[in-house]
């Protein structure tokens, strides 16, 4: 039995992926539903997933506008 299998994480380094992955997981595609709109479904989806979690874990976003994307990606 896997006691851990349904629990969140709420790591800012991998919340995307998280994110992303328990979506598509719970998401299937409708039969009749083009490839498109159920891209933007999942992106939609994600997006909102995504804004839960960081909301729910406490944790700031970044203010992008006041760091350089250039130390950001060396640091990363």
């Amino acid at each position: 039995m896997e006691l851990f299998e349904n629990t969140e994480s709420y790591r800012m380094d991998t919340v995307v992926e998280d994110s992303r992955r328990y979506i598509k997981r719970t998401t299937p595609q409708l039969p009749d539903e083009p490839d498109d709109d159920y891209k933007e479904r999942i992106f939609w989806l994600v997006n909102d997933e995504i804004a839960r979690r960081i909301l729910i874990s406490g944790k700031k976003r970044p203010n992008y506008r006041t760091q350089n994307v250039e130390n950001i990606k060396k640091t990363a």
